[in-house]
């Protein structure tokens, strides 16, 4: 394997000036320094600021969203290992080591268990295993919120789908999902590691049902934006599936909401669909 270079940090921030000044501190802070820290600021009302040697603030003049800013800072970084971690979330103190110890192995992308860090208390009904998904929490699936990338890979399968990721107004998704499908399809090694692990906050209104419902509803657009499907064939897998889970509502009460936004899901995907 090629000498590790050291570990770039790549953070897309937009309008969290202190959220992601927290960010940065806990990848400055950890037992082994990277490489260094691009901050993607994707025209915050107020430009990003966070004054360190170490850290480099790339301000686009245009909203281009999550996918499209990842890209950049991905094609800036001077390392040879790319990790991306939220600008709302926290990494452990050993988290730039771990990536170092995992990609001095035959690795191409590594990610490791998002722990929620709620800042407030939760509704009676919260059901952490089934609504994770929806709110960035994972504790045996890679997103985008901790992965790390050997910078060669984009060579080989390219770079992040610039059509999803989030943006000011949408809940996009999956453009880790999709990027993660074609480093698979080129033979490339992917692991989940227990002890890459990053804290993300999760804000009151991300365990509200409306904001579930959104997100849901976006999540299902995203999957059609990522694998464009057959039309016909597809439309009519949705609409089984939702019956399918209109079903599940009635006989499995207790997760009722969970089944809800799975339709919710499959109505965006239809919707999606239709519209493009």
């Amino acid at each position: 394997m090629p000498a590790l270079m050291g570990v770039s940090v790549v953070i897309v921030t937009f309008n969290r000036q202190k959220d992601c000044s927290q960010a940065v501190s806990s990848i400055l802070s950890q037992k082994s320094e990277p490489h260094e820290i691009i901050v993607v600021d994707d025209a915050s009302s107020s430009p990003f600021l966070f004054d360190h040697p170490k850290v480099r603030i790339i301000r686009n003049e245009l909203e281009l969203g999550l996918g499209a800013s990842r890209n950049i800072g991905a094609k800036m970084a001077t390392g040879n290992i790319v990790a991306f971690i939220d600008d709302d979330a926290v990494a452990s103190s050993t988290w730039v080591d771990v990536i170092h110890e995992i990609f001095s192995r035959d690795v191409d992308v590594a990610g490791g268990p998002v722990i929620p860090l709620y800042l407030s208390s939760l509704p009676k009904w919260w059901n952490e295993d089934a609504f994770s998904g929806f709110i960035g929490i994972t504790k045996s699936e890679i997103i985008g919120c901790n992965f790390a990338v050997r910078k060669a890979l984009f060579e080989r399968v390219g770079y992040f789908n610039e059509r999803l990721g989030r943006k000011h107004g949408t809940l996009l998704s999956a453009e880790e999902t999709e990027f993660l499908k074609r480093v698979l399809k080129a033979e490339g090694k992917i692991k989940f590691i227990d002890k890459m692990i990053v804290h993300h906050k999760v804000y009151p209104k991300r365990t509200t049902m409306p904001y579930l419902i959104k997100r849901s509803w976006y999540q299902g657009v995203s999957e059609r934006l990522a694998f464009p499907p057959k039309i016909a064939r597809a439309t009519a897998r949705q609409f089984m599936r939702i019956m399918f889970y209109l079903i599940r509502m009635v006989v499995d009460r207790k997760n009722a909401r969970y089944h809800f936004l799975t339709i919710v899901g499959k109505m965006g995907y239809v919707f999606s669909l239709l519209k493009y």
